[in-house]
């Protein structure tokens, strides 16, 4: 067999032999690219807020990520969706990118890997994905990889501005339609402290069969011997 893709495969078997119950013995040997690298599942990456696919036409989001990976072995795929809106909005946009790649590859989850905003879009993706009859979250998502991504907390955009409901807009801000595809000030509302902790965390627990890990980094300043004191790095 000659596979398109790494990952997960199910091989069916069927021949005339077969007649009666019995123990048969099966192998499989690799004879092309066995030292590439695989992952269980196909791995899709999720930008953030203000995110795009290729800027000038050079430039990708995650900067030769998925190129490296690819490389490598790995079953990668990107998703765009609204640069600047509320996770609502861009959840709906993702779910038709990740049903495409399901199809496509046949296969029956896939590992979101989420940058910033974009892990908030899978969180809300996977708390709609339907469940099946054990209460797990379907054959949708396997594993939520959040990279900078809100969960318990919110991330700079709540912690450095203050935001005006979304019906009183500044004078320095101009109101997008609501049927935009972007809105400034819906984007910002999603990321501030109250609105994680009071609204989007009690609706979207981590949801049974699925994996969640998160990674977060601080960045201290040459001279903030406080945080120096207080942050690990490692190569």
């Amino acid at each position: 067999m000659d596979l398109p893709y790494s990952g997960e495969y199910l091989v069916l078997v069927t021949s005339s032999a077969f007649t009666k119950p019995g123990s048969y013995k099966l192998s499989a040997v690799c004879l092309e690219n066995c030292d590439r690298s695989y992952t269980r599942f196909p791995l899709v990456l999720l930008h953030g807020m203000a995110g795009w696919d290729k800027l000038l036409n050079v430039y990708t989001y995650f900067l030769g990520v998925e190129d490296d990976l690819k490389g490598l072995g790995y079953d990668v795929y990107t998703t765009k969706v609204a640069m600047l809106n509320d996770t609502e909005w861009r959840a709906t946009e993702l779910e038709s990118q990740l049903m495409k790649i399901l199809t496509d590859t046949g296969a029956r989850r896939v590992d979101l890997v989420a940058h910033s905003q974009g892990g908030l879009d899978a969180r809300h993706f996977i708390s709609a994905w339907p469940r099946d009859r054990r209460g797990a979250a379907g054959h949708g998502v396997h594993a939520a990889l959040r990279l900078g991504g809100g969960r318990r907390r919110a991330g700079p955009a709540g912690r450095r501005h203050r935001l005006r409901p979304a019906g009183r807009p500044g004078r320095h801000h101009r109101r997008l339609d609501r049927r935009s595809e972007n809105d400034v000030i819906k984007a910002f509302q999603v990321v501030t402290i109250p609105y994680m902790r009071d609204v989007f965390n009690p609706t979207h627990p981590d949801a049974p069969g699925v994996a969640y890990w998160s990674w977060n980094a601080e960045s201290c300043r040459d001279l903030d011997t406080d945080c120096r004191a207080t942050t690990t790095t490692s190569g």
